[in-house]
């Protein structure tokens, strides 16, 4: 899109994936973690070869917070939260609209028609398609 540029979208810690109950203080510990994360990271990254399975996975609901620990609305875009509705629409998530309306009212002045969110949501209806 013009004028926004690349940034990094999606950020998602191993932890999420693989949950021990202590910390990894031991060479067990370690060992343990490494073989939960061989078994589970294949899946994982099958989920991430497609936008769907991508979309599914950043936009899932899960509580989204940014880099100092206060909530967002994407998992790592906490300035404009214009990365999940990309993904959203590619994706032909049901909850676009929804997420379109988040965003918009999350702006320092609130909803407004001026805000980049419908820049990019015209953008995007008038350039990409979602995925078939």
């Amino acid at each position: 899109m013009p004028d926004y540029g690349h940034r990094l979208t999606y950020k998602r810690s191993f932890s999420d994936a693989v949950r021990l109950s202590g910390g990894i203080d031991t060479p067990e510990d370690l060992s343990q973690w490494v073989a939960s994360m061989d078994a589970k990271l294949p899946a994982i990254l099958d989920i991430l070869r497609s936008i769907r399975g991508l979309d599914a996975r950043a936009n899932d609901g899960s509580p989204r917070y940014g880099f100092y620990g206060d909530p967002t609305l994407s998992h790592y875009d906490t300035e404009t939260g214009l990365s999940r509705i990309v993904r959203a629409y590619l994706a032909g998530n049901p909850g676009f609209a929804r997420m379109v309306a988040e965003t918009d009212a999350a702006y320092t002045c609130g909803a407004s028609p001026t805000n980049d969110v419908h820049a990019v949501v015209a953008y995007l209806k008038a350039h990409a398609k979602p995925v078939a």
